[in-house]
């Protein structure tokens, strides 16, 4: 099941352009490759509880102005002013922190960690492609999400 948490660890590093100067200088690329897939025509994301999950507990679809996400039983369109807000989240209050590169070459992986309301998060990574666009984020605790940009599709039956 797609919980806050997985959303809000997808989401995090989007962020407006001030963010950069707010937070560690290792996080800007996260953030700059999280601005990039929002900018995207459309992208799909699709999350996955586990490494050993084989159905996805979670969907996100943006296809131009419009967007939806399935989560337990069905799709959900996402409002414009919401998906505006996610396209501009602020990370800072979220306390984004030991953001470095971990690898690069054809695929860049970067990771970081979280602190939330007292509570660290750990190990989260994002790997970018060549083109500067996220493929995967890991959320430290067995969570993952992928995400695609071609053949996108709004879900069947969506408004």
């Amino acid at each position: 099941m797609l919980t806050k948490r997985h959303l809000l660890l997808a989401l995090l590093p989007l962020s407006s352009p001030l963010l950069a100067e707010e937070t560690e200088a290792g996080c800007a690329p996260i953030i700059q490759a999280s601005q990039a897939k929002f900018s995207a025509p459309a992208f799909h994301d699709t999350m996955f509880e586990s490494a050993s999950a084989k159905t996805p507990s979670g969907e996100f679809i943006k296809l131009g102005e419009k967007a939806w996400m399935k989560a337990d039983k069905g799709w959900m369109s996402i409002p414009t002013t919401l998906l505006s807000k996610m396209q501009n989240f602020d990370a800072a209050g979220f306390g984004m922190h030991n953001c470095k590169s971990l690898e690069s070459g054809a695929r860049t992986v970067y990771g970081w960690d979280l602190n939330v309301g007292g509570k660290v998060y750990a190990g989260s990574t994002l790997t970018v492609n060549t083109d500067g666009l996220p493929m995967k984020t890991d959320t430290g605790n067995g969570a993952y999400i992928l995400t695609t940009y071609t053949n996108i599709a709004a879900p069947t039956g969506a408004q």
